[in-house]
């Protein structure tokens, strides 16, 4: 462990927020290899917890840093100082958010291109209705022909679009 980011006693006695200074004092004791409540050597989030005698939530909702702080003191990654672990954590969280903003702009195209797919389709189903409507136009005159006695047109050949006009 280091002693680096391990609270200091002036830490403790300065905070001014209960469950946080109970928080840093366990932390302080842990590190000291003196806990109270837990055995030394304890490692996890839920022995810190113990050790200052307060529920798990503090550590995940209220104090995440605190407890983030406390697996890079154990982890012993923390060879760096308390000031510099907290710049790194502000800029994880900077990249969080613009993250949460990249992701909430690619759902808002997703949103547009759903849309944009809805209006083609509609667009299509009107066209192939249009078709449709042409090709019994075209049967019957094909029969009003035919019952004329004239020559027959030639028949219309549909062009798709995969395939070259000729």
């Amino acid at each position: 462990m280091n002693d680096l980011v391990a609270p200091t006693a002036r830490e403790v006695q300065d905070e001014p927020d209960a469950v946080r200074s109970a928080i840093l004092a366990a932390m302080r004791r842990i590190s000291l290899h003196q806990p109270i409540r837990v055995s030394v050597g304890a490692t996890t989030v839920r022995d810190l917890a113990v050790e200052a005698a307060v529920g798990r939530h503090h550590l995940y909702q209220s104090h995440p840093d605190l407890r983030d702080r406390f697996k890079a003191l154990i982890e012993g990654e923390a060879g760096i100082s308390y000031d510099e672990a907290m710049d790194r954590l502000t800029r994880v969280k900077k990249e969080l958010a613009q993250s949460r903003e990249l992701q909430q702009k690619t759902r808002d195209e997703v949103r547009r291109w759903k849309a944009t797919t809805e209006v083609l389709q509609r667009a299509v189903n009107v066209l192939q209705e249009e078709l449709r409507q042409e090709q019994l136009k075209n049967a019957r005159l094909t029969r009003r022909v035919d019952v004329a006695g004239l020559p027959a047109p030639n028949p219309i050949v549909l062009l798709r679009p995969e395939t070259p006009p000729a």
